[in-house]
């Protein structure tokens, strides 16, 4: 999407670098589009390697204008079977790997800084406690960046259903199913683009059936909730792709 936009320069950082699968073929398209891409093997959440990427970026004598932060790891499950090392597992990619990003970029007057969040931030998800928690630590970490004159904007992106996650494994029909209407990627970058230069540190986007999300989780009962709820039927399926 960035190249497609104009950008012709981007560094590519992932734990497994070129290995990454995907990451040939992702370079070669790149290419195609007029950008040129290099990859970096970087784990996020080290403060060395960190600072390491960004002297490596540096050092090719085009500044780094912006950062898009999209990591993540999943692993499920009931509180009482969420030991300090799976907790950490989820939330160090999300949580300290946005924490060193910031750190490290803050007062370069980048163009922009973007997080991934999730609607799951929002709403709260069964058995996800630690990727929840991971994702409104990025949020509030935004909240601070704006306070302090740096660019910060936390994207809270529903289920996407031809790239990504939920695409990969297959979940488009059930996250249908448990109220959460996918939206496609261009409708993300779509947002993406409209929000960037916005007032809003945090925004939420997603297609929702509000109806069966309240049934299935209770939570969503609460007042917050009010202006949502009172928008359509209960698990009638309806709904465009909202910003809340």
């Amino acid at each position: 999407h960035l190249a497609r936009r104009g950008v012709r320069r981007l560094a590519l950082a992932g734990r497994r670098g070129a290995g990454t699968p995907g990451a040939a073929a992702l370079v070669d398209e790149l290419a195609r589009l007029g950008a040129e891409a290099v990859v970096y093997q970087t784990d996020v959440t080290d403060q060395e390697q960190v600072t390491a990427l960004l002297r490596a970026i540096e050092a090719t004598g085009h500044p780094l204008r912006g950062v898009v932060h999209g990591s993540m790891v999943l692993d499920d499950g009931p509180l009482p079977e969420l030991t300090e090392s799976r907790l950490r597992a989820v939330l160090a990619p999300k949580l300290l790997g946005g924490l060193l990003l910031d750190r490290a970029t803050r007062g370069l007057g980048l163009d922009f800084f973007v997080v991934y969040s999730s609607g799951a931030g929002v709403i709260g998800n069964v058995q996800q406690a630690s990727y929840v928690g991971s994702n409104l630590f990025l949020e509030a970490l935004i909240r601070d960046r704006r306070a302090g004159g740096d660019h910060g904007l936390a994207l809270a992106y529903g289920p996407i259903s031809d790239e990504g996650y939920v695409a990969r494994e297959g979940l488009v029909d059930t996250m249908r199913q448990r109220g959460w209407l996918p939206v496609t990627a261009a409708e993300a970058f779509t947002a993406f683009d409209e929000l960037l230069d916005g007032d809003a540190a945090m925004v939420v986007v997603d297609r929702t059936d509000w109806g069966t999300v309240r049934w299935m989780l209770p939570a969503v009962d609460a007042p917050r909730f009010t202006a949502v709820l009172l928008s359509g039927d209960a698990g009638d399926g309806a709904g465009d792709p909202e910003s809340l």
